[in-house]
């Protein structure tokens, strides 16, 4: 039992890191996009992609304009997850990746040294949160819970059945289409 209760504190303290480093990433992706990315010269430090224009159905837009009518078309969907335990003491502290916004923000080199720099530990931390996970699931087996470490839960949502809505009244679909217009993106290469 002391070995999963040892999985399961790494695996907190991955976790830990991965929300700090994604933060990171997006500090300096943002940064490096929006300063550098309409730039010329700096280009090469990017990829880009095209998104197309999308047109898609509104739920949001349809369930306000006719609550009832959208109530008719909700279920229940059940599914199980699994949960790990959080711990009551804090986890414990992996190395981060050192990261002084303010000194880099203006050199668009550095900002995406840094980026390799996080995304690179971000690969490792995704790797061993992915195996650790694995270890604790295997532990498991056919059990619906390891004490103080993991359980799986039975939840219930309500979905919306757009097919079913659209079936036989495809003028909503007309009337609550929105579009998203088609653009470049840019990321660091």
């Amino acid at each position: 039992m002391q070995d999963l209760i040892d999985i399961h504190s790494r695996l907190m303290a991955v976790q830990d890191q991965l929300k700090e480093i994604k933060k990171q990433a997006n500090l300096v992706k943002v940064q490096l996009v929006e300063g550098f990315s309409h730039k010329h010269e700096w280009r090469h430090l990017f990829k880009t992609g095209e998104r197309k224009e999308a047109k898609n159905f509104d739920a949001t837009a349809f369930k306000q304009a006719h609550p009832e009518l959208h109530a008719k078309f909700i279920s229940p969907k059940t599914s199980w997850a699994r949960f790990f335990v959080k711990p009551e003491e804090s986890s414990e502290k992996l190395g981060i990746v050192e990261l002084n916004i303010e000194e880099i923000k203006y050199d668009p080199v550095k900002l995406h040294q840094k980026f390799l720099e996080i995304w690179a530990a971000e690969a490792e931390l995704s790797w061993e949160e992915g195996f650790l996970e694995a270890s604790l699931i295997s532990a498991c087996r056919e059990n619906i819970e390891i004490e103080g470490v993991m359980v799986w839960e039975e939840k219930t949502r309500k979905t919306f059945d757009k097919k079913e809505l659209l079936e036989p009244s495809p003028e909503f679909e007309a009337e609550l289409t929105k579009t998203t217009p088609a653009k470049t993106t840019y990321s660091p290469a």
